[in-house]
């Protein structure tokens, strides 16, 4: 399944766009919050940009499967995020 978020605004530049997923060098912080979670659930990320145009961020995320974890389960396995101080 995927989950695409686009938008129409000033798009990444070629630079930008090789560091999108890096927390400390991006100016946009939910990027690599999206990969993170899409990751945790077993999926993964993909953005499209063009400057001056605009960004669609993909995210891919495996189909359950009957005999799969709760989701329940899920979140008692996975730690919890934490903010870092600034």
């Amino acid at each position: 399944m995927r989950l695409t978020v686009k938008d129409n605004g000033s798009g990444f530049s070629a630079e930008c766009l090789e560091s999108v997923f890096d927390p400390a060098v991006t100016v946009r912080p939910a990027v690599p919050a999206a990969r993170e979670l899409a990751g945790r659930l077993g999926g993964f990320a993909r953005v499209e940009s063009v400057e001056g145009i605009g960004t669609a961020v993909h995210l891919y995320f495996c189909r359950a499967d009957p005999s799969a974890k709760s989701t329940r389960q899920l979140r008692e396995e996975v730690p919890s995020t934490r903010a870092a101080a600034a």
